[in-house]
């Protein structure tokens, strides 16, 4: 939707696109729409794609606004027109999706992997989180990924799931059978959500082509068909070779480090 409304020509300075931007950019007036507002619209589908985090593809500004002019979709067009327009501009843009049918280095026959994580430690504190992410469970998610930035459309956190956000994520794991993919915090999935997703985990089991993917859990075993258990190597829970894999990743992509502060101590107490 977001790529609909900025590749779609505006014809007046109130339009959806107008709007967005405004809201995004904290503006209260975009006074030329043929020049500021095409400035923007450009900048913004650079960052949206950006988070995609599919490598080997064309980002500079020259490119985006090449593909911008050539695939304008016009003020009033059908949804079925939008879809294609949408369709031609992603086709252009990722090289009719070359990078994603290439294969992996890594080998990948209809492979499933448990996670087998540590159990949690008792401790007098009561705080309870809605995710399981600690620092070594952290390492080895990004180090999963090996020479990519994971992408939000390729980790499915259980903890607040939907039936069709398991549903769409599996689709994309059948979809896109090179990329990696990783399901956390099962452990904390309503019975009837998790009965959901080990269904969809058996039918993968039946099916030849598929992407990689890491089930991450304290509490399912090896005995589950189709599953095996990942041999985690002892660099992936090292915290500081993590980090400059990290930090290397995000200058090989050219990405902006996000800017953020650790807070930590009892609440109300101001550390």
């Amino acid at each position: 939707m977001f790529l609909i409304i900025l590749l779609r020509t505006s014809v007046t300075q109130n339009s959806i696109r107008n709007c967005l931007l405004k809201k995004l950019f904290s503006l209260k007036n975009l006074n030329n729409p043929d020049d500021e507002e095409e400035k923007l619209t450009i900048q913004y589908l650079i960052h949206y794609l950006r988070s995609l985090r599919i490598n080997q593809y064309d980002l500079s500004y020259n490119k985006i606004l090449n593909l911008y002019t050539t695939h304008q979709i016009a003020a009033g067009s059908s949804t079925d027109l939008c879809l294609k327009k949408l369709g031609q501009f992603l086709r252009d843009l990722f090289h009719n999706g070359q990078e994603l049918s290439e294969e992996n280095r890594i080998e990948n026959d209809n492979q499933q992997y448990l996670v087998i994580l540590n159990p949690i430690q008792q401790t007098d504190d009561k705080i309870t989180f809605e995710h399981d992410l600690d620092m070594n469970t952290c390492c080895i998610l990004l180090n999963i990924f090996h020479d990519r930035l994971p992408a939000s459309y390729q980790i499915l956190w259980c903890s607040n799931v939907t039936d069709e956000d398991i549903h769409l994520f599996f689709s994309r794991i059948r979809t896109f059978r090179y990329l990696t993919f990783v399901i956390m915090d099962i452990d904390k999935m309503h019975h009837r959500l998790r009965e959901l997703l080990l269904n969809e985990q058996d039918l993968l089991t039946h099916e030849q082509e598929h992407g990689t993917v890491y089930y991450f859990s304290r509490e399912l075993t090896t005995s589950r068909k189709g599953l095996r258990e990942f041999q985690i190597p002892e660099e992936y829970r090292n915290p500081n070779q993590t980090y400059t894999q990290l930090m290397t990743l995000f200058q090989k992509q050219q990405s902006i480090l996000p800017q953020m502060q650790i807070i930590y101590g009892t609440a109300g107490i101001g550390e």
